[in-house]
C-alpha cells in the first residue's frame, strides 16, 4: 500500500486514532 493512499485513508476515516491501533496490532501480529 502507497504511504500518500494510506494518509488519504485516514483523513477520510472518522477514527484515525482507531485505525492507527488496528495497522499496528496488525503490523506486530
Amino acid at each position: 500500500m502507497s504511504m500518500g493512499n494510506l494518509c488519504q485513508t485516514l483523513l477520510s476515516c472518522p477514527s484515525i486514532a482507531y485505525e492507527t491501533k488496528q495497522l499496528r496490532h496488525a503490523r506486530l501480529d
